[in-house]
This record gives structure tokens, C-alpha cells and sequence, in this order.
């Protein structure tokens, strides 16, 4: 069987902390998606990171909502 790659990241946002970490295979590849957000105060971060063609690519990104 392929092997499964998880990525756990926590942190505090204020007060609220909601924390998803999803991992799934395709076809021998990884894909990993971790999410955590805070409703209340609109913050909103994303980190991504996933394997393609022996590459990692990771992103990250973080921004406040209107």
C-alpha cells in the first residue's frame, strides 16, 4: 500500500481554535490539507502541502477577511 503522509499544525487564534487536518491518497500520490480558522474574528489560514512528481510544494497562506 502507498504510504500516507500527515501534517499536524495547531496554533491559537484569540480566543476560538478550529483545527481540520484531512489526508487522502490519489493514485500513490499525498495530499494533505490542513485547516484552521477562527469564525468570530474572520480569521482565516490555510496550509497546503502536497507531493507531485517527487516534489513537495508547499503553501501557505493567511489573511483576514473583510
Amino acid at each position: 500500500m502507498p504510504k500516507v503522509y500527515i501534517v499536524n499544525r495547531s496554533w491559537e487564534a484569540d480566543e476560538k481554535v478550529y483545527i481540520v487536518n484531512r489526508a487522502w491518497d490519489a493514485k500513490e500520490k499525498v495530499y494533505i490539507v490542513n485547516r484552521a480558522w477562527e469564525a468570530d474574528k474572520k480569521v482565516y489560514i490555510v496550509n497546503r502541502a502536497w507531493e507531485a512528481d517527487k516534489k513537495v510544494y508547499i503553501v501557505q497562506n493567511a489573511w483576514e477577511a473583510s
